[in-house]
């Protein structure tokens, strides 16, 4: 009685509403089309090839086994959808039914464009903390949106919404129309037969089931509501180290390594490339021929086989700062709650300043990115500067570096003791074309760009007495790491082009002369490495390494990328391997190079598991870690009574300056 009522009031005499219903949902082609060109572009493309392997298939796909990627998504924008949609316009008035199915299809394009990109650029799904990473860099930096968010992609997407709302006027104009309406609808009836047909056929594959495989919109709509904690209980502190010594294949033992407190008094001084990837500052044969570096070369080690810990800058100098592995994701631990509580996280940095150092870290934008605030003011600096906090002409990243100088210049005059880290952002891609031929060129471009700033950093030290009393580290946060950047990049997927970067150190007192620098380190080693040489405690949040400890050379370390990328990894003697969540796909080679293709997945079950256990375990190690080894107020240690130099101890509350 109530469709009656309903076609008597909008319908023509005669006329089913469940045949304009019908015709109505015809404006969900667009959402369809769209979905199925996401599953083409981002999963068949780049990834049908493995899941084909991993299901047994070594001949030519059939035509189900191409449909089972598109399966669920054409149930439900082809089937269910629709249906729901002729539902809405058979039970409601036409412009309440619009209404709800405008709002949806909004919605609905709109996430799918969001995850295109994100697909494209890091080869995962967008989860919460991408997107609000996105959107602050986006207001922090918004010179660069345009090189993500490319006009043509808004307007392509603007024409499937023009469609549906196409559909809508049309529909409105023609509602009394009956044989219009009659054959319209029939077109939809038709369609919705025909997209359940091809469902049908893609369930008939015999396909591995793997959760990329699973619907695309399904995937976009849950990782937005994914919380980055596994909410892993406490451990037992035995418990604790016993796990992580075993995941990362080291035996426990004290170490006291031959340049134990040599630079025990001296400054610190640490300079972290943007997006540096080893190939922009190639280390790996003769040293790059820069003035910079040839006056360091005589007290210079370089470690040619150094990796991040992750694709990300926040999570990359979170090991850095600390020696302790990122979590999957920063949000959802406590960790981004410590500059709010005015809290420091426990790491060389805040033991330096502990023993009367001055601190100072130097960036050139107050970032939005609250991950990012994390690093800069909760890892013990006294002085936090942002080169946007001032004027001048010669940019923020001009501003930061004379910040310094001229603060290490007054210290170093003055005979205090100080600790600063430069982080410059001139690295951050894509990078103009005019500045090379090719993404080498241009990368290797920037790099001699902030050599030069090294090398007016080494003439202050050198004018002030301090160059012979100063160790400095020069790094990169992590490598290339979107498609955006270069299209070499294997988004989804661990490899070193993403993670291998330059690490030049410079310890004039310090004896490297015996050490390999091929041996594999890790940002996650650098925290025990400044304590060795400025005979600092080894703290119990240490998950990394000094140089010269001897379980370096046969330890796994962990390559993560887990909200980045959605896979893990490690290396280690004679093994590299990695885990893809979205996969569920394993990749493993016997020569440790990481870089992974269709020739390294791994299809024996018992291998897989193993690999695939260490690398979850590891992942759900680290919540408990971070919670228990970082966050927690007696988690610093102790400070030895021989590094203290005056100043706040530990246990008390330490003012930090906040310039923005």
């Amino acid at each position: 009685m109530q469709g009656a009522e309903r076609a008597d009031k909008d319908g023509a005499p005669g006329q089913t509403p469940w045949i304009q219903g019908a015709a109505m949902a015809t404006m969900w082609w667009p959402v369809l089309a769209f979905v199925s060109w996401s599953i083409y572009a981002r999963v068949q493309a780049k990834y049908f090839d493995g899941l084909l392997l991993a299901s047994g298939i070594n001949g030519a796909p059939s035509f189900a086994d191409t449909l089972y990627l598109y399966r669920q998504d054409l149930l439900i924008f082809g089937m269910i959808v629709p249906l729901a949609t002729a539902s809405l316009f058979a039970r409601l008035s036409f412009a309440r039914a619009a209404t709800i199915c405008a709002v949806a299809i909004l919605a609905v394009q709109a996430l799918l464009y969001a995850n295109l990109q994100s697909w494209g650029q890091v080869g995962s799904f967008l989860n919460w903390q991408s997107l609000q990473n996105a959107i602050s860099f986006g207001l922090s930096k918004p010179e660069f949106v345009s090189e993500y968010i490319a006009l043509d992609g808004i307007a392509k997407l603007a024409v499937l919404l023009a469609f549906s709302a196409l559909v809508m006027i049309v529909g409105r104009l023609l509602w009394r129309r009956a044989w219009v309406m009659r054959l319209w609808g029939a077109a939809g009836a038709v369609s919705l037969v025909l997209f359940t047909g091809l469902a049908l056929a893609g369930y008939s594959s015999s396909m591995r089931s793997a959760p990329i495989s699973d619907s695309f919109f399904v995937n976009a709509l849950a990782a937005l509501g994914q919380n980055p904690s596994s909410g892993v209980p406490p451990m037992a502190e035995g418990q604790l180290d016993a796990r992580y010594t075993q995941l990362a294949g080291i035996t426990p033992q004290s170490y006291q390594g031959p340049n134990s407190g040599v630079h025990q008094g001296s400054n610190l001084l640490i300079f972290v490339m943007e997006t540096a990837s080893i190939e922009f500052l190639d280390t790996r044969g003769a040293l790059p021929d820069h003035p910079a570096l040839a006056q360091l070369s005589e007290g210079l080690f370089v470690a040619n086989n150094h990796f991040s810990t992750f694709p990300a800058s926040a999570e990359g100098l979170l090991s850095l700062f600390t020696g302790t592995y990122p979590p999957r994701a920063i949000y959802g631990t406590c960790l981004i709650d410590m500059p709010r509580l005015g809290n420091s996280l426990p790491g060389p940095i805040k033991q330096l300043r502990a023993a009367g150092y001055q601190t100072g870290v130097y960036a050139p934008y107050s970032s939005q990115v609250p991950a990012d605030k994390t690093v800069f003011e909760a890892t013990g600096f006294d002085t936090v500067f942002y080169g946007n906090s001032v004027g001048g002409d010669d940019g923020a990243d001009g501003r930061a570096l004379a910040r310094m100088k001229q603060d290490i210049e007054a210290w170093g005059r003055s005979g205090q003791s100080f600790a600063a880290a430069l982080m410059p952002q001139i690295g951050h891609g894509p990078w103009p074309e005019e500045l090379g031929p090719t993404i080498q060129a241009r990368g290797a471009h920037v790099a001699r760009v902030q050599l030069d700033w090294l090398g007016e950093i080494i003439e202050t030290l050198r004018a002030s007495g301090q160059l012979d009393n100063t160790v400095i580290i020069l790094t990169g946060d992590h490598g290339v790491r979107t498609t955006i950047e270069d299209a070499r990049v294997k988004a989804g997927m661990i490899d070193w082009y993403s993670f291998h970067v330059p690490m030049l150190l410079y310890a004039p007192r310090a004896d490297y002369l015996d050490l390999s620098g091929e041996l594999p380190s890790s940002h996650v080693d650098l925290s025990a490495e400044i304590a060795e040489l400025f005979g600092l405690a080894h703290l119990p949040s240490y998950q990394g390494l000094a140089f010269h400890h001897p379980g370096r050379a046969g330890r796994r370390s962990f390559l993560m990328a887990g909200w980045y990328f959605g896979a893990n990894g490690y290396r280690e003697r004679g093994e590299a391997a990695m885990h893809s969540d979205l996969l569920d796909a394993v990749y493993a080679r016997p020569d440790e190079r990481v870089e992974f293709g269709i020739e390294q997945l791994i299809i024996d079950e018992h291998r897989r598991s193993a690999i695939r256990g260490r690398v979850m375990d590891m992942a759900a190690l680290q919540e408990a870690w971070i919670a228990q080894r970082l966050c927690r107020d007696d988690a610093a240690g102790p400070i030895p009574e021989d590094a203290v130099a005056g100043g706040a101890g530990e246990d008390q509350p330490l003012p930090k300056r906040v310039m923005r």
